[in-house]
C-alpha cells in the first residue's frame, strides 16, 4: 500500500485537497521520523476509514465526519482560505478512529477523549468499560471533546501551514493571540508541545506509533501514562490541587498531571461566563510551565552550541507568544505563569552570559505594551492568510 493508492481510493477530492492529503501523510510520518509503524498506521486508517469527501450545506459548522460511514464533510459555505484546515482537521478525527472490543462486542469511539456520558452516547451498544490508570477513572467527568478538538486543529495547523492570528482580549485587562481559526485552544497545545514533545501529543490523539494489536483499547491511556512517566506529578502539583483532585471521589486515587489537565478542560468547557473561562487557561497555563521549567533546567544544563541555544530560544519563543499578558504590570506579575517564564529567560540569558555565548536573543525581554504591538502586527499581517493555501 502507497500513498498513491491511499489517495485515489477517495472520491471526491478535488487538485488542492488531494495535494493536501498528500502532504499530511508525508508531513505526519516527517513527525515521526518516518517509523514504519506509524506510516503503516496511517496508511491503513486513512484507508479503512475515509473513501468520501462531500460538499453540503452542514448548517453552521465547517466540517463534520460521519460515525456511520467513512465520509468527511465539508460546508459549502466555507471561504476559500479555511478548505483544506476544516478538510485535514476532519481527516485526523477520521485516523484517530478507535475500535474498542467489549465483551465480544466491537465499539467504535473517536480515540477516546470524549469522556463519560459522552461516550455512552456515542456508543450505539452501550456503556464502554471503565478506563483505569494509576488508580484513576480517566472516565469520570474528566475532559470533554474539547482536547479533541484542540489537538485536530493544532495538527491541521502544523500541516498546512496556515497562518492564523486573532488578539483575544479579557474584561480583566489581560490578553493573548490564538493561532487557530476553529478552536480557542492553540496556547495551551503550544506550551503541551514544548512541554511534552510533538510526538507525544499528536500521538495523544491517534495511538499511531501503538503496534495494530494493540490498537484495540482506550489510546489515549498510553498517552497519559507517557505523559505521566515524564515527570513526577507529586513534585510539581500543588498540596492544595492533589487535595481538589482526591476530594473528587473514588474514581480518583492518584493525582497526576494529565487528570489535572482534564479537570481544568472540563472545568474550562462548561463554564459560560468569559472571564471565568479565560482563568481556567490561565490555569492550564501555570500547571504546564510549572512541568516545563523541569525539562528546561535539565536542557540548559547541556547546551554547548549555538544550534542548542537556538534550540531553547525557540521553546522560549513560543512560551512567550502563547501566555495570557497584560498592559498593567502589576496584573501581570501577579501571574505564576509569568513568574515562571521570567525565570526561565534570566537563567537562559545568565547561562548566554556564563558561556560567552553571542547575546541575539534580546527579544525575549519585552514590556507588554511591545508585546501587543507585535500581536497586533502578527494580527495585520496574517490575519486569515489567504495566500498560504497548500496549492
Amino acid at each position: 500500500m502507497n500513498v498513491y493508492e491511499v489517495v485515489n481510493n477517495i472520491s471526491g477530492l478535488d487538485d488542492i485537497l488531494k495535494e493536501a492529503l498528500i502532504k499530511y501523510i508525508n508531513d505526519y510520518c516527517l513527525l515521526f521520523n518516518n517509523n514504519p509503524i506509524v506510516v503503516e498506521n496511517l496508511l491503513t486508517q486513512i484507508k479503512n476509514n475515509v473513501n468520501e469527501v462531500e460538499i453540503k450545506d452542514l448548517d453552521g459548522s465547517s466540517g463534520a465526519v460521519s460515525n456511520m460511514s467513512k465520509a468527511i464533510f465539508i460546508s459549502s459555505n466555507l471561504e476559500e482560505w479555511n478548505i483544506v484546515n476544516t478538510f485535514l482537521h476532519e481527516l485526523t478525527h477520521k485516523i484517530s478512529t478507535n475500535d474498542i472490543i467489549e465483551e465480544g462486542i466491537v465499539i467504535t469511539l473517536n480515540a477516546g477523549l470524549k469522556y463519560g456520558s459522552d461516550d455512552q452516547e456515542d456508543s450505539i451498544f452501550g456503556p464502554v468499560r471503565s478506563w483505569n490508570m494509576d488508580g484513576n477513572n480517566y472516565a469520570y467527568k474528566l475532559g470533554t471533546a474539547v482536547l479533541d478538538e484542540w489537538i485536530t486543529e493544532w495538527i491541521a495547523n502544523k500541516i498546512s501551514e496556515m497562518k492564523n492570528v486573532e488578539i483575544k482580549k479579557y474584561e480583566n485587562g489581560f490578553f493573548r493571540i490564538k493561532t487557530s481559526h476553529g478552536y480557542d485552544g492553540s496556547n495551551i497545545m503550544n506550551l503541551l508541545e514544548v512541554t511534552f514533545g510533538t510526538q507525544t501529543i499528536a500521538d495523544l490523539l491517534t495511538g499511531l506509533t501503538i503496534p495494530k494489536e494493540q490498537r484495540n483499547c482506550v489510546l489515549p491511556l498510553y498517552g497519559f501514562k507517557k505523559m505521566n512517566e515524564m515527570y513526577d506529578s507529586d513534585k510539581i502539583l500543588k498540596q492544595d490541587e492533589k487535595e481538589l483532585l482526591l476530594s473528587l471521589g473514588k474514581y480518583i486515587k492518584t493525582p497526576t498531571i494529565s487528570i489535572y489537565l482534564l479537570k481544568l478542560i472540563y472545568e474550562y468547557n462548561y463554564e459560560k461566563d468569559l472571564s471565568n473561562k479565560n482563568n481556567y487557561l490561565m490555569k492550564m497555563m501555570n500547571l504546564i510551565l510549572r512541568t516545563y521549567i523541569t525539562k528546561f533546567d535539565d536542557k540548559l544544563n547541556k547546551c554547548n552550541t549555538l544550534e542548542s541555544f537556538g534550540n531553547l530560544y525557540n521553546e522560549l519563543k513560543k512560551i512567550q507568544l502563547s501566555l495570557a499578558w497584560n498592559l498593567d504590570l502589576n496584573k501581570l506579575n501577579e501571574m505564576e505563569y509569568f513568574a515562571i517564564y521570567k525565570e526561565l529567560v534570566n537563567k537562559f540569558m545568565n547561562a548566554l552570559n556564563e558561556k560567552k555565548v553571542n547575546n541575539k536573543y534580546s527579544d525575549l525581554i519585552m514590556s507588554p505594551e511591545e508585546i501587543f504591538r507585535k500581536f497586533e502586527d502578527y494580527e495585520s499581517q496574517f490575519g486569515h492568510n489567504k495566500n498560504n493555501l497548500i496549492r
